[in-house]
C-alpha cells in the first residue's frame, strides 16, 4: 500500500514539473495541463478541480483569454448606449426614427426587409447607417420575429446539420447563412463600400440580436476576410448571439475579428 502512494506521488511531482505556474495558457495547455484564467495558473489536470475552484479553466488553446490590444477591451458604456440601441433599432420599420434619438445626425443609407428563406410570414431585415459624428459606419442585423421564424431558427440551428463553407473562415450554419447572404448582396455590402471610399478612415460598427447576432458575426468575419476594412478599425457586439459556426469558424472569426 505504501509503495503504491509512493507510485502516485512521483507521478504527480513528473506531471508537475511539466505544468510551469509561470508559463502561458498557450504553454500551459500544450502540455497537457490546465490553465487558471481568473489567477493565471498553471496546474495538472488532477488538481485543476481544487487550484482552479470557483473559476474558469482552460484546457485547449481555443479557451485561453485573449491578449487584447490597449483601446480594444470590451466597453460597457459603449454596449449600453450605443450598439444595443442600434441593435434594437433594426426591429423599426423606421430605424432613422431610433437613429435620431440615439446619434444625432446619423444617417440611415441603406435598409431592407424581405422573405429571406423563401416562407412567409418569415422575413430578415437590417440597416446600414453613417455617423459623421462619431466617424462610423453601421451595420446592424434585426433578430427573429414571429413565433414561425423563431420556430424554423430552432430547429434547423438545433437538429439541423446543414453548415455553408466560409471560404476559409470554417463552416457557418446554413440557416444564418442564407439570412445574411440575403442581405448582404441584396444591397447592404454595396452600401458598406459605397460609404467606405468616401470615408476610408470610419470605423465600423457591427451589431445585432439574437439572429442578427449571428448575422453580425458572419458580417464582421466576411469583412476583414475580403479586405473591405482592418481589424484594428471594425467593431463587433452582439446580444445574445447564438452558436454560429463550428470550430473552425470560431477560431478564424478570433484571428481575424479580434486580432
Amino acid at each position: 500500500m505504501r509503495s503504491i502512494a509512493v507510485l502516485l506521488a512521483l507521478i504527480q511531482t513528473l506531471v508537475n514539473a511539466s505544468c510551469n505556474p509561470k508559463g502561458s495558457c498557450l504553454s500551459c495547455v500544450s502540455a497537457g495541463c490546465r490553465w487558471c484564467v481568473n489567477t493565471n495558473r498553471c496546474v495538472t489536470k488532477f488538481a485543476a478541480p481544487f487550484k482552479c475552484f470557483g473559476e474558469e479553466r482552460a484546457d485547449e488553446w481555443l479557451k485561453c483569454p485573449i491578449s487584447m490590444k490597449q483601446g480594444y477591451r470590451y466597453s460597457d458604456e459603449f454596449a449600453r448606449t450605443k450598439m444595443h440601441p442600434l441593435s434594437v433599432a433594426a426591429y423599426s420599420d423606421n430605424p432613422q426614427s431610433c437613429l435620431n434619438n440615439i446619434l444625432k445626425g446619423a444617417e440611415v443609407k441603406f435598409k431592407i426587409t424581405g422573405q429571406c428563406h423563401g416562407r412567409k410570414p418569415e422575413n430578415c431585415s437590417g440597416f446600414a447607417a453613417i455617423s459623421n459624428t462619431e466617424k462610423a459606419i453601421i451595420l446592424s442585423f434585426r433578430g427573429s420575429k414571429g413565433i414561425s421564424q423563431l420556430t424554423s431558427q430552432a430547429i434547423e440551428t438545433a437538429f439541423g446539420k446543414s453548415f455553408v463553407d466560409l471560404d476559409g473562415a470554417g463552416r457557418v450554419n446554413s440557416y444564418f447563412y442564407r439570412t445574411f447572404i440575403y442581405i448582404w448582396n441584396a444591397g447592404m455590402k454595396e452600401s458598406l463600400r459605397s460609404m467606405l471610399q468616401e470615408h476610408p478612415d470610419y470605423e465600423i460598427w457591427v451589431t445585432g440580436h439574437s439572429l442578427g447576432g449571428a448575422m453580425a458575426s458572419i458580417a464582421s468575419t466576411v469583412i476583414i476576410r475580403d479586405r473591405m476594412h482592418t481589424t484594428d478599425k471594425l467593431k463587433l457586439v452582439t446580444f445574445g448571439q447564438p452558436r454560429t459556426g463550428d470550430r473552425n469558424y470560431a477560431v478564424a472569426h478570433n484571428s481575424m475579428v479580434c486580432a
